[in-house]
């Protein structure tokens, strides 16, 4: 805004100047005030009560000169002040900035072994004397089968109902073979990571578009992005790892979904998911 004030004070200055300069010539025609004097001397303009000023004075003729001036500095200040902007009409410097070799990557998680449930502790066995009857002793029926007696037997089998445990698919950070973006599946192994590293940034960068309202409130950020490659390469389980706003989040996971498939990574030759975690960095020039 003080720029503004600035380029406006200095428009209505020099409009000023070159009125004044334009009245000056159009009264006096060039001539000084000693000049104007002695060529009304002793004449009747200059002797009469009635007549105030000189032609070369009279203000009144410049009326319709200033209101047209004054018209062009107000139409012209009008103008520039409701085009003038003080953002800038584009951001610039969109980074993607990246963790430990532009790929922040986190640690293989473990399998955690469930500790079992201490034994129930042994019964109490109560020792009475050999004298002593228990009332509530148990008392158990004799059964007598006879050989003659035939005893039926039932033979279906029975079916014990297994669990069924739904076993997901385990998530890798790092594999044998890991997955290659869109541009890298001819480089060499050793080579993967950098490559679609980069290619993940120039993709970033050319897609990104940075949410209006952010912009138009000064909003800045690093957004952290988790996603997964599953096994058919495809883009899946996008969250925010670490959140700067909920514009600039919204707009980073946005983003990501669009990403074309990869190459799916390979562990012992066989394809599994893979998880990655990329920053990207809005920032307003």
């Amino acid at each position: 805004m003080l720029t503004l004030g600035l380029v406006i004070l200095a428009i209505v200055f020099g409009v000023g100047a070159l009125a004044y300069l334009a009245s000056y010539f159009l009264l006096s025609g060039g001539k000084s005030e000693e000049q104007i004097r002695n060529k009304y001397q002793g004449s009747a303009e200059s002797q009469s009560v009635f007549i105030k000023k000189y032609a070369e004075a009279d203000l009144s003729k410049l009326r319709s000169f200033l209101l047209a001036a004054g018209s062009v500095i107000a139409f012209s200040t009008s103008i520039y002040a409701l085009s003038w902007s003080d953002k800038p009409a584009q951001y610039e410097d969109l980074v993607m900035e990246t963790v430990d070799d532009e790929l922040a990557i986190e640690a293989p998680q473990t399998e955690q072994l469930k500790t079992p449930p201490p034994p129930p502790p042994p019964p109490v066995v109560e020792v009475v004397e050999d004298d002593e009857i228990l009332d509530d002793a148990p008392k158990f029926q004799d059964t007598e089968i006879d050989n003659d007696e035939e005893v039926a037997m039932d033979n279906t089998p029975v079916e014990l109902e297994k669990e069924e445990k739904v076993v997901e698919p385990e998530i890798f950070t790092i594999v044998e073979d890991m997955p290659r973006f869109k541009g890298c599946e001819t480089v060499s192994a050793n080579d993967v990571t950098n490559c679609t590293n980069a290619e993940i940034m120039k993709f970033i960068s050319k897609n990104i578009v940075y949410p209006p309202m952010a912009l138009e409130n000064d909003i800045e950020g690093k957004v952290f992005v988790r996603f997964v490659v599953n096994e058919k390469g495809e883009v899946t389980d996008v969250t925010v790892a670490k959140s700067a706003d909920k514009l600039l989040d919204n707009a980073a996971v946005a983003l990501v979904k669009t990403m074309p498939k990869f190459t799916p990574g390979k562990q012992r030759g066989k394809a599994v998911r893979v998880q990655y975690i990329i920053p990207i960095n809005f920032k307003i020039g």
